[in-house]
């Protein structure tokens, strides 16, 4: 809700969806049905942040990790994760009280 309040007073180019899925422990039912729709809709998606255990505070604490991608078989999917994930930590830190750090999630390639 944080996210949204920030945004609303701004003029972005691109719209931005909110998407909250129940039945990840379960298999991925929300997120692997609305990738799905995503597909078979054709929906251009110029960008997804991924915000997991959304409202979990580990012991009162005020820090805030962010991830970003590396080792994508897309090498720029790597340069644009940690554009994106450098720039969630600048605004944390401009309208926030968080501790943000940035964090490498390693994608291992098959």
């Amino acid at each position: 809700m944080e996210v949204r309040r920030i945004l609303s007073n701004l003029s972005l180019e691109h719209s931005i969806s909110f998407v909250l899925f129940s039945g990840e422990e379960q298999g991925k039912w929300g997120s692997k049905y609305y990738a799905d729709y995503i597909n078979k809709a054709d929906i251009d998606l110029e960008l997804l942040i991924n915000l997991d255990m959304v409202g979990f505070q580990s012991q009162g604490s005020s820090n805030f990790l962010v991830e970003y991608d590396n080792g994508n078989i897309v090498q720029d999917n790597d340069k644009y994760s940690q554009r994106v994930a450098q720039f969630i930590k600048d605004i944390a830190l401009k309208y926030t009280s968080l501790n943000t750090s940035l964090m490498t999630k390693f994608i291992h390639k098959s």
